[in-house]
């Protein structure tokens, strides 16, 4: 099975069927792929949500169970130490520092519509990167 950690563009692309939804939705309907988001990004979309359909926000929890989307809630010292260490050497946002540094810690694939941020990472070989768009 493969892991494929979403960062939030992705989830948001896919809720709003956004370019790149299409995408998203054959990761999701993947029986061979499991699908995690790090609760920062989870974060992010909820903010999102709140933001632009709030009746919606406070049933992202069971969309996410819905699509077999798992949210990962740890945040331990490893998990920081990648994260703080990709941002130094990255120019990117503290979330998407932190999702990178889960696909990283997990071995993953990194689903993100974020060509800006992780166009120099797809480049190499650190972590495997998939744009959606």
């Amino acid at each position: 099975m493969q892991t494929v950690v979403l960062d939030a563009c992705a989830l948001i692309a896919y809720m709003r069927n956004e370019k790149g939804a299409l995408m998203v939705r054959k990761h999701i309907d993947d029986p061979q792929k499991k699908l995690i988001i790090h609760g920062v990004n989870f974060y992010e979309v909820y903010y999102d949500t709140l933001k632009q359909q709030p009746a919606l926000a406070n049933l992202l929890w069971e969309f996410a169970a819905r699509i077999n989307l798992d949210v990962y809630e740890q945040f331990d010292f490893m998990l920081m130490q990648e994260g703080a260490t990709l941002k130094l050497h990255y120019k990117m946002s503290l979330a998407d520092s932190i999702a990178l540094g889960l696909a990283l810690k997990l071995n993953a694939t990194l689903l993100t519509a974020d060509r800006h941020e992780f166009g120099e990472i797809a480049k190499g070989k650190l972590v495997k990167v998939k744009f959606i768009r």
